[in-house]
């Protein structure tokens, strides 16, 4: 049962690839018409008054009051054939950023032909989820600040006005600038999986091996290591000893996001803490020395390579943001293909468990072996104003329901809110 409430989310997502990667981002829209000037209103509004006054009251000598305003209208209404070009520097090679950091965009504006007496002018068009600031303009340029306030994928309109000195302006829409802002994670989390890998990582294992922690002292052994010699141990027993540590193994973390809590008919707030945790889960991973990989399931369904380093955070959460990102690869259903999830990979999942094909995909990602831990981001909280009881409280069990059948599967799920 789906929650019967919904919250549009502060900011807005687009569609689409973002721009190009380039230190320079240019639009040009040529010019279709010009728009009226305020005085070119009243002149129209105050000469057709007098106008409709002369025939309505039989008087054509009223015409003469008109008539320098008709022909102000007409010698001075003028649609020149120029075009405006802007570029935008941004001195990066992509527009990327955290919440709350601050991008100052440099807009620099041409016109073509350029008659004299043309003045233009540039502003940011109002954008929900950011804070625009114009800090400096001329005649040809400007500075525009730009501070994110939520994640997501934002394009920033530039509107121009093009005064040529008579009853007409021109303007002109540019959009060419798009900011891809990654959520701000605070904590630091790992998965708690099984580590196989035989990397080096910061999971401690049984074994013993190179690594941090104590394990164990014994004697020593032809071929042990000088440096691991415990020579307090080597004198007080006479022999030599050195001292065993605990292993630090790397695991494999694939990260399963459910793009079905993206539909309109989902409230805003399980999308923002599906996507604040994956991107604290890849950090936090990402930094212990594990591999990350993505899975999408929903209308557009890909994967993103198991894959470590620091460049694979900025692919893996901009692929979670962006379902048409390159770096994703396509695949139909809700299942994932065996090449997406390797064998022995920890498998964490993000979802509502409001979508059916989304639920018996992690049945059958147990099936396959792999360890499933499921973080359940619908809260009962949700219904907590609905008008009737019995609805919240119905969803209520049918969620515990379901948390028990994942359970009984061997799936650990998370809990994101308190049962009733």
């Amino acid at each position: 049962m789906t929650p019967a409430t919904r919250h549009d989310p502060p900011h807005e997502v687009r569609g689409g690839d973002p721009a190009p990667p380039s230190a320079d981002r240019r639009s040009t829209a040529d010019t279709a018409r010009c728009h009226p000037t305020t005085s070119a209103i009243c002149a129209a509004t105050t000469s057709g008054f007098v106008l409709a006054l002369a025939v309505a009251l039989g008087r054509s000598e009223l015409v003469v009051f008109a008539a320098p305003l008709i022909g102000l209208l007409a010698i001075g209404w003028r649609t020149p054939s120029m075009t405006v070009t802007m570029t935008v520097s941004t001195g990066d090679e992509a527009i990327t950023c955290f919440e709350g950091d601050t991008i100052d965009l440099a807009l620099d504006f041409l016109v073509t032909p350029r008659p004299e007496g043309v003045s233009v002018t540039a502003r940011p068009s109002p954008v929900r989820g950011l804070s625009l600031e114009t800090r400096s303009r001329t005649a040809t340029s400007a500075t525009v600040e730009v501070r994110p306030h939520r994640w997501g994928r934002y394009a920033i309109p530039v509107e121009t006005t093009t005064s040529t000195g008579g009853l007409g302006v021109l303007r002109t829409r540019h959009d060419l600038v798009e900011i891809m802002v990654y959520p701000r994670a605070e904590g630091d989390r790992t998965a708690r999986g099984v580590s196989t890998r035989t990397r080096i990582g910061a999971h401690r294992a049984r074994s013993t091996g190179s690594g941090m922690d104590f394990a164990d002292v014994r004697e020593f052994v032809p071929g042990d290591p000088l440096r691991s010699v415990n020579w307090r141990a080597t004198a007080r027993h006479g022999a030599l000893r050195v001292t065993e540590r605990h292993r630090e193994l790397a695991n494999d973390v694939v990260v399963v996001f459910d793009a079905t809590l993206e539909g309109a008919h989902h409230p805003f707030e399980p999308l923002d803490r599906a996507v604040r945790g994956a991107t604290e889960l890849i950090g936090s991973a990402l930094r212990a020395g594990d591999r990350v990989g993505l899975v999408r399931i929903g209308d557009i369904s890909g994967w993103c390579p198991v894959r470590g380093g620091r460049g694979q955070f900025s692919a893996t959460v901009s692929a979670l943001l962006n379902p048409e990102s390159e770096t994703l690869t396509r695949f139909t259903g809700t299942l994932p293909p065996r090449v997406a999830i390797s064998a022995d990979t920890t498998v964490v999942a993000f979802s509502g468990l409001s979508d059916s094909g989304f639920t018996l995909a992690l049945f059958e990602l147990r099936k396959r072996g792999h360890q499933v831990i499921v973080a359940d981001v619908m809260s009962d909280a949700l219904l907590d104003d609905h008008p009737d009881p019995l609805v919240a409280r119905l969803w209520t069990f049918e969620r515990i329901g379901l948390h028990r059948d994942l359970g009984a599967a061997g799936i650990e799920v998370v809990d994101g809110g308190s049962p009733r």
